[in-house]
């Protein structure tokens, strides 16, 4: 989780800085969760969306349905499944 965080802080301090002043940065997270997050974080400087609908099985969810609004998005969060070794 500290990972994401910092990634999610990272990425919006290294924002392009030719955004207007009114301009706000797109995210797209894969799930409702971490869109979540991103909001907390970014707040009122972005808008934040995601892919998989809330009541969607994220295993069983075709990336494809919503890959537009992934492509145009300047940061995107995704979480990698973790190994427990």
């Amino acid at each position: 989780m500290r990972k994401f965080i910092l990634l999610i802080l990272m990425l919006l301090i290294l924002t392009p800085l030719s955004l207007k002043a009114d301009e706000k940065v797109k995210i797209v997270a894969t799930i409702p969760p971490l869109a979540s997050i991103a909001r907390e974080i970014a707040g009122d400087r972005a808008e934040v969306y995601y892919i998989i609908p809330t009541n969607s099985d994220p295993h069983q969810y075709s990336l494809s349905q919503g890959m537009s609004r992934w492509r145009r998005a300047p940061i995107c969060s995704y979480r990698l499944a973790q190994s427990h070794l």
